[in-house]
Protein backbone atom coordinates (compact mmCIF):
# COMPACT_ATOMS: atom_id res chain seq x y z
CA UNK A 1 0.00 0.00 0.00
CA UNK A 2 2.96 2.40 0.90
CA UNK A 3 4.28 2.06 -2.62
CA UNK A 4 0.76 3.68 -4.03
CA UNK A 5 1.46 6.66 -2.59
CA UNK A 6 5.41 5.96 -3.58
CA UNK A 7 6.55 6.32 -0.18
CA UNK A 8 9.55 4.84 0.94
CA UNK A 9 10.30 1.50 3.81
CA UNK A 10 12.69 2.95 5.72
CA UNK A 11 12.62 -0.52 8.59
CA UNK A 12 10.53 -2.72 9.64
CA UNK A 13 10.01 -4.92 12.30
CA UNK A 14 7.96 -7.56 13.49
CA UNK A 15 7.59 -9.37 17.03
CA UNK A 16 7.29 -12.41 16.74
CA UNK A 17 5.43 -14.50 19.73
CA UNK A 18 3.93 -11.59 21.19
CA UNK A 19 2.43 -13.11 24.47
CA UNK A 20 6.09 -14.31 24.78
CA UNK A 21 8.37 -11.48 23.63
CA UNK A 22 6.07 -8.75 25.58
CA UNK A 23 4.87 -7.27 28.66
CA UNK A 24 2.32 -4.33 29.27
CA UNK A 25 4.68 -2.84 31.78
CA UNK A 26 8.14 -3.72 30.48
CA UNK A 27 7.68 -3.75 26.62
CA UNK A 28 9.62 -6.08 24.98
CA UNK A 29 11.23 -8.16 27.14
CA UNK A 30 13.89 -10.16 24.81
CA UNK A 31 16.62 -8.29 24.87
CA UNK A 32 17.86 -8.85 21.27
CA UNK A 33 14.33 -8.49 19.75
CA UNK A 34 14.47 -5.06 21.89
CA UNK A 35 17.35 -4.02 20.88
CA UNK A 36 16.37 -4.48 16.95
CA UNK A 37 13.28 -2.28 17.19
CA UNK A 38 15.48 0.23 18.93
CA UNK A 39 17.59 -0.01 16.03
CA UNK A 40 14.72 0.36 13.33
CA UNK A 41 13.22 3.09 15.45
CA UNK A 42 16.21 5.14 15.21
CA UNK A 43 16.55 4.38 11.63
CA UNK A 44 12.67 5.85 11.31
CA UNK A 45 13.64 8.93 12.93
CA UNK A 46 16.63 9.56 11.26
CA UNK A 47 14.96 9.21 8.14
CA UNK A 48 12.39 12.29 8.90
CA UNK A 49 14.71 14.04 10.52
Amino acid sequence: MIARFQGTVVASFSLPKYSENFDEVEGITNVELAKIYADKVASFVKSIS
